[in-house]
């Protein structure tokens, strides 16, 4: 491959992460609100409520104040795989993986020290899930992807 085809290239997927984006800033997805553990607890606490208005409430807030993590995640993955997947669709398996962990996670776990002094919190658990669900995608998904 030539120089001028890889410069073409790179630009074109840039271009795709740049409209990406702004697509995703003109939804209002991304929160700069950084959250408080009080916070995060009362949203967690929330999200699992039986009113599906308070619990739809509270797991959209969750959802946008982590989805820069996801972002960060699926953007270290595109770069992983070699750029061979499309990057919306690592985005949209992080959201996933974000209410997977909304939904799984036990509030009762909630900044309790493990073993080694370490306090769970929820970013960790969601962390966890995120990187699951891309790399389950991307081997789902392995037929255009040659890893290792």
């Amino acid at each position: 491959m030539d120089r001028q085809t890889t410069k073409a290239n790179q630009a074109r997927i840039n271009q795709e992460i740049l409209d990406c984006i702004n697509k995703l800033k003109s939804l209002k997805l991304f929160s700069n609100n950084i959250l408080s553990p009080a916070e995060e607890y009362s949203l967690l606490k929330d999200s699992q409520s039986k009113d599906s208005k308070i619990s739809k409430k509270a797991t959209d807030q969750l959802i946008r104040s982590f989805f820069k993590l996801g972002f960060k995640e699926a953007m270290i993955k595109f770069n992983i795989v070699g750029r061979k997947v499309n990057f919306e669709d690592l985005l949209s398996e992080t959201s996933i993986g974000i209410l997977t962990a909304i939904k799984k996670f036990n509030l009762e776990r909630w900044g309790k020290e493990n073993e080694n002094g370490v306090k769970l919190r929820f970013s960790t658990y969601a962390k966890w899930w995120i990187k699951n669900n891309l790399s389950d995608y991307c081997l789902k998904n392995s037929s255009c992807i040659k890893f290792c």
